[in-house]
């Protein structure tokens, strides 16, 4: 194993490794997870929760709190900016959660306008009273999910956050007004990591060993978590505990598998009952298809099924060999 990737302790929890899939609207239901965790077991993160929601009933983010016996160490990420529906939130998650997470780190409008996710940066005390509430009702690890600021980079008090009851940072290592533009703050990670005495998580631009060991040897996070890369590749934590720097990022597993991998994915999406599952499948499919040689017109014709059985037919007419990203 590469000296990067080692086993983390956050809070109670021991992982196996460092390395955590990252909350994506849309991607990381249960499905997604059960199915990516047949490669590698990580640190899971489910797609961010409304607390206001969750505060009232579990029914109304059923499809958001679903989780598969083979999970272990499934990390609940809720965004919202009121302190009593964070713990509103952690009582109904309480029998399910591994672990909590705050996210303070969307950048998306309709988030940002609820003073929520990216807007939390602009009201530190809030986010401190949160964990310091959140703390109040439950024992378990709780994690925070931050970018380096709002318009540009701003560290919180490591140690403040640590009273409070704060078990680890994650960072994705942009401003909020960078959004995935630019290139990822390395400094500003080395000092979140110089500054602070509990964990400190890497993210941003991760995709394959070179990546990694980048970050690592330029920062000395911690752990990393890693998203988008992901949705191309969901084989890519295998590789990167195999110690296996491929240029060829996009995929090391063949179509075949890519296809495998998608018809288990919508089946669970229509076991576990989650809405739209033909959309979500889609979508995902078009992810990891991005990179193929004829992508352009794979991805037209991806778009326009309207059925899985018109989306298996697309992806069985690629051909074999059609993996041709590079990373300079």
């Amino acid at each position: 194993m590469n000296n990067a990737i080692k086993q983390i302790k956050i809070g109670d929890l021991v992982y196996k490794n460092n390395l955590f899939l990252a909350p994506m609207e849309g991607f990381t239901n249960v499905s997604f997870r059960k199915n990516l965790i047949k490669y590698e077991e990580i640190g899971l993160f489910s797609e961010m929760i409304p607390s206001t929601s969750l505060s009232k009933s579990r029914n109304y983010c059923k499809d958001l709190i679903y989780r598969d016996n083979s999970e272990t160490n499934l990390t609940y990420q809720l965004f919202g900016n009121d302190p009593k529906n964070f713990v509103n939130a952690v009582i109904t998650l309480e029998p399910n959660a591994d672990a909590y997470n705050i996210n303070s780190g969307c950048p998306v409008e309709k988030v940002i306008s609820q003073g929520a996710g990216c807007a939390l940066l602009k009201r530190k005390n809030r986010i401190y009273s949160i964990i310091k509430e959140m703390r109040k009702v439950t024992e378990k690890p709780i994690t925070l999910k931050i970018r380096t600021g709002y318009t540009k980079a701003a560290h919180l008090d490591y140690d403040l956050l640590r009273s409070f009851g704060c078990d680890a940072i994650f960072i994705h290592a942009r401003t909020c007004k960078q959004k995935y533009a630019g290139n990822v703050d390395y400094n500003f990670l080395k000092e979140a990591k110089d500054k602070s005495t509990i964990p400190i998580i890497g993210n941003g631009d991760l995709c394959n060993l070179k990546s990694l060991n980048e970050m690592y040897e330029n920062t000395n996070v911690d752990g990393f978590m890693i998203g988008r890369a992901c949705l191309h590749n969901p084989a890519i934590f295998r590789d990167l505990v195999q110690n296996k720097n491929y240029d060829l990022w996009a995929t090391t597993i063949s179509k075949n598998e890519k296809e495998l991998f998608l018809r288990n994915y919508y089946n669970d999406l229509v076991k576990y009952d989650i809405k739209t599952p033909f959309n979500k499948l889609k979508t995902l499919s078009m992810f990891m298809f991005r990179f193929s040689a004829n992508a352009k017109k794979t991805r037209e014709f991806l778009v326009k099924t309207k059925s899985e059985k018109e989306l298996f037919e697309v992806i069985r007419n690629v051909g074999d060999k059609w993996w041709v990203y590079l990373i300079k």
